[in-house]
């Protein structure tokens, strides 16, 4: 199989699987608004991306990989211009709905297309793929240099990832009766790919979440927002735990989450 024939198999792949799930297409609620305009636990890794991004007024963003477009709408909440994408045409339509009804459409552009091909002058000063990288890891560093083409010499990057710094942990894991979800191509990146992303960038930042809190996500469903206060507060002492466990002791081992940041 050809390098073309396999980038379009992948392609096909990955829009049959995200077309295949469901995506709401309402108004953010409010609460979850107030949470990211705030970013007060910057503990959990939803909040950080948002730390991170810092002052967004004036900035220009590439998301790759935008789903239902709820970052995206927060980030155009946060005063920057958005030009997203996604392979799910039906998860684009979601994202432009959902802007719509937050009169957010002229902040934000949506586009149905794999980064590999999508054709625009315009450079920006925040690239952002959340969850993407992991599913092009056969082609991770062509990947990171088709990233790269899109920001500003001054650019910066940011992904958040799922990872297995632990073989051993991702053994007992797939051993254990939880099911596997995602699509067939997509898997945690270990070690050599966290490298690869290093090796691709002048100066990168990993910061590790997601140790008990990956526990607790798997037994207190739904969002933080809805869930019942007593259990909101448990997931909470996770996040602080894991806070402590992976930034303080540095036993990134234990992480099932990388925050990456990088620039050129």
């Amino acid at each position: 199989m050809t390098d073309k024939s396999e980038q379009i198999r992948r392609w096909e792949n990955e829009a049959r699987y995200f077309d295949g799930l469901e995506y709401d297409s309402d108004k953010l609620r409010p609460e979850i608004v107030e949470r990211y305009m705030k970013c007060e636990r910057p503990y959990l890794v939803e909040d950080y991306e948002f730390v991170a991004l810092g002052d967004l007024t004036g900035k220009t963003v590439l998301e790759v990989g935008c789903g239902d477009g709820w970052r995206s709408i927060m980030m155009a909440m946060h005063g920057a211009h958005v030009v997203a994408l996604d392979l799910s045409s039906k998860a684009i339509a979601a994202a432009r709905s959902r802007a719509i009804k937050h009169g957010l459409q002229d902040q934000i552009e949506f586009h149905v297309s794999p980064v590999e091909v999508f054709n625009t002058d315009q450079r920006f000063d925040i690239v952002s793929a959340f969850a993407l990288l992991h599913h092009l890891i056969p082609v991770l560093g062509a990947t990171l240099r088709e990233l790269k083409r899109f920001g500003k010499p001054d650019a910066r990057y940011l992904f958040v990832e799922p990872i297995s710094p632990s073989r051993t942990l991702r053994r007992l894991r797939l051993m254990m009766p939880i099911a596997v979800n995602g699509s067939t191509d997509e898997r945690p990146l270990e070690p050599a790919e966290l490298d690869t992303i290093r090796a691709s960038f002048a100066r990168t930042k990993i910061t590790y979440y997601y140790a008990l809190s990956r526990i607790s996500r798997r037994v207190f469903k739904g969002p933080l927002e809805t869930m019942h206060p007593m259990k909101r507060d448990l997931y909470l002492l996770a996040g602080r735990v894991d806070r402590f466990l992976l930034q303080t002791l540095r036993l990134h081992w234990l992480a099932s989450v990388a925050f990456i940041e990088a620039q050129s």
